[in-house]
């Protein structure tokens, strides 16, 4: 079976706003919308970009990924009443923006690590739908490349135009 995905921009309180690549005709599988020309993902670079909210706290959410942990504090729950990211994310409205948007931000820069990723207008996938990826790997669709993928989830992102002096890190197209 296939994973499917939701971008999502966490604030204090949770989920800030989420985005559906369906509702853009894009695929919800992780490969169908993970394209650097996508809607889905031109959408979330512009909303980290100083064009809209700035530096955020990104996760591409799979449905199949981990339930979130609940505070201490928090009533009991039931293993089956947990939810993850995605299934939370319906209790919201998406966020569909008016388009056509087509600045190119060359740099994904993570402030929590210190690093950046560089975007190519030609290459072929854009990196942060698969830095930021929670659950890959349990479904079909899925990211199958390399490089650290998941590892700048709900870290602190933002889009720039401007190399920033940091770590660079590269991901491999493999998939």
């Amino acid at each position: 079976m296939g994973q499917y995905w939701r971008a999502i921009i966490l604030g204090a309180d949770g989920i800030y706003m989420w985005v559906d690549p369906t509702a853009f005709g894009e695929g919800a599988k992780m490969i169908e919308h993970c394209y650097v020309s996508s809607k889905c993902v031109q959408t979330v670079v512009r909303q980290i970009s100083s064009d809209g909210l700035g530096p955020s706290r990104v996760v591409w959410a799979g449905d199949y990924a981990d339930k979130e942990d609940y505070a201490e504090d928090a009533e009991p729950r039931d293993a089956a009443d947990a939810e993850n990211l995605y299934t939370m994310a319906e209790a919201k409205e998406p966020y569909f923006p008016q388009f056509p948007y087509t600045r190119h931000f060359t740099y994904i820069v993570n402030h929590t690590k210190q690093q950046f990723v560089t975007v190519g207008r030609t290459d072929r996938y854009h990196p942060l739908p698969i830095l930021t990826a929670e659950g890959n790997g349990r479904g079909g669709g899925d990211w199958k490349g390399g490089g650290p993928v998941g590892s700048w989830a709900r870290d602190v992102i933002s889009a720039e135009t401007e190399r920033p002096d940091m770590e660079e890190i590269r991901l491999t197209e493999d998939a």
